[in-house]
């Protein structure tokens, strides 16, 4: 993944922010025109839109591990998802929009790790760099290289990932899949 310049990054911040605009004014999300855009917005990527209140406490956040559409697309989509399909809170309404804070994070490709195990996982992480994700049959769990910034600890890190996807912090089988990956994060930290 080639980094964004910020002139694209502000571009998709603005598109969050409208994301957010349209969502309170006409109650659906937000259609993307990529003729509107440059071309550096249209390639293919996957991004999480971050939520947070003025307080800086988390008020949503959802995304997208897998490329699939155009960046400046997922990140509108991913935007309308974080106000109103994060299962940890209520749809976004008028009220929280004053002071509500925005970032994105777009991804690099994900990077399967050979491990042997919970012990190996932790040894092959980059604290401060990696985001992980670990799948195991229908069930996976993630985190973004930014949440090192709380969580400083590999061993809490991954232990965080495995309750993201519903499992103790013990669990390990042969068919689960841990990936790594680094993310471009943008907006107030």
């Amino acid at each position: 993944m080639s980094d964004l310049s910020s002139s694209d990054c502000n571009r998709l911040l603005m598109v969050a922010e409208q994301a957010i605009d349209h969502l309170l004014a006409e109650g659906v999300a937000l259609q993307i025109d990529l003729s509107d855009y440059p071309a550096s917005l249209h390639r293919q990527a996957a991004t999480f839109v971050t939520l947070r209140r003025e307080d800086r406490s988390l008020r949503g956040c959802m995304g997208s591990s897998i490329p699939m559409k155009p960046l400046v697309e997922d990140v509108a989509d991913n935007t309308f998802a974080a106000a109103t399909r994060d299962p940890r809170f209520p749809r976004l309404t008028h009220t929280e929009r004053p002071g509500l804070q925005l970032s994105i994070s777009v991804l690099s490709p994900m990077e399967r790790l050979q491990v042997a195990g919970t012990a190996d996982l932790i040894q092959q992480l980059r604290p401060g760099i990696d985001g992980l994700m670990l799948v195991d049959g229908s069930r996976r769990g993630t985190l973004l290289p930014a949440v090192w910034q709380a969580i400083t600890d590999p061993q809490q890190f991954v232990t965080e990932v495995k309750a993201k996807a519903g499992w103790d912090a013990d669990h390990w089988s042969e068919t689960i899949a841990a990936f790594r990956y680094t993310a471009q994060s943008f907006g107030p930290s």
